[in-house]
């Protein structure tokens, strides 16, 4: 009885130890670096970017944008003078998943909407404040896949979704 407790500790034990040195390992992959906005892919696969934004303006946008992935598992996003810090984990080879739910403009954010919302006595402000909440929590979770030397984050408007592909930076 004692043998066969210490064979699945050991199996246990073995097998605690790999995925944890997988683990370790997983994180350095292609995701690590700088990554900006490759504006001639994303406009490429998103045709309607053309009709709702201008393409210079667009440029400007990819020129003040940077992500960053840390070997240790930080995320950084860099929008003008905006900075957004997360954590970031690898699941399978190509796929990231970022969570900035802990930056401090995020907290700040979700808290001044819990507060407008517990003193709005109008219904339909409430609920216009729910849905902010609603997008606040959706976008401070990224996904991100890794495909033919491009990261690709999926952004999800509600009513539209818009592919936005990130170059690395040298």
């Amino acid at each position: 009885m004692v043998s066969y407790r210490l064979k699945y500790l050991f199996i246990a034990l073995s097998t605690f130890s790999n995925s944890q040195h997988l683990n370790a390992k997983s994180l350095e992959s292609e995701f690590v670096g700088q990554w900006t906005i490759d504006v001639q892919r994303t406009i490429k696969n998103n045709p309607s970017i053309l009709k709702s934004f201008k393409a210079d303006m667009f440029h400007h946008i990819g020129n003040s944008f940077r992500v960053i992935f840390s070997s240790e598992g930080k995320f950084e996003e860099v929008i003008y003078k905006t900075t957004l810090n997360g954590v970031w984990s690898k699941y399978g080879r190509h796929f990231a998943l970022v969570r900035l739910d802990s930056d401090e403009n995020i907290i700040a954010a979700k808290t001044e909407l819990k507060q407008k919302v517990k003193s709005d006595p109008d219904r339909y402000s409430r609920t216009r404040e729910y849905q902010k909440l609603f997008r606040i929590n959706r976008l401070s979770f990224r996904e991100y896949r890794y495909l033919d030397g491009n990261l690709i984050q999926e952004v999800d408007f509600g009513d539209s979704a818009m592919l936005i592909y990130l170059k690395r930076i040298s």
